[in-house]
């Protein structure tokens, strides 16, 4: 009988987990990340009813800023998610591609997926002129993305893909694209 497994090392090697758990964890992280956002989303408008400002702009334009953000963001979270598909993965980290991903937005940023959200957050507050959301959540929730990408998350993808990921990591940048070409 095998001696068992620390959850984390199931990071490293998702291939160990038992195929009816791996399924299972990528079908419920999905649907604990919606009940996160759902929390997040009744708390800012508390916390926008408690500050009580009034909203500088007609919906209408701010919903007219706010949409090419939303559909960048949100275009960027597709793309990104289809490229994980076409490397017979999935972006839940149970069941990883087999491979390293640098092709599509993967080019430009280290996690577009991640960038995508922060655009689509950035939308929703625009769109919603909310205070709490531009400038209490979506900080934090930048802030934690970035601590969780930088502590596990990509320790995770040295070990996975070693020289490959550390090459790959020094060209490319985590979250936003670069302006301008390195030359």
């Amino acid at each position: 009988m095998k001696p068992k497994k620390a959850i984390g090392s199931w990071f490293d090697h998702p291939g160990d987990l038992p195929g009816w758990l791996r399924i299972l964890l990528t079908c419920v992280t999905p649907l604990a990340l919606l009940c996160l956002i759902v929390s997040a989303w009744i708390a800012v408008g508390y916390i926008d009813r408690i500050i009580g400002l009034r909203k500088p702009l007609a919906e209408l334009v701010s919903w007219a800023i706010a949409s090419p953000i939303l559909l960048v963001g949100l275009g960027l979270m597709l793309w990104s998610v289809w490229r994980f598909l076409i490397a017979r993965g999935t972006p839940v980290p149970f069941n990883p591609p087999p491979v390293l991903i640098t092709t599509g937005p993967y080019r430009f940023t280290r996690h577009p997926m991640v960038t995508g959200f922060v655009l689509l957050l950035l939308g929703c507050g625009i769109g919603l002129q909310s205070v709490a959301l531009l400038f209490i959540i979506l900080p934090l929730i930048v802030a934690a993305l970035t601590w969780e990408i930088r502590c596990f998350e990509e320790p995770q993808l040295c070990r996975r893909f070693g020289d490959a990921y550390l090459e790959y990591k020094k060209n490319v940048p985590m979250l936003f694209p670069r302006l301008r070409r390195q030359t």
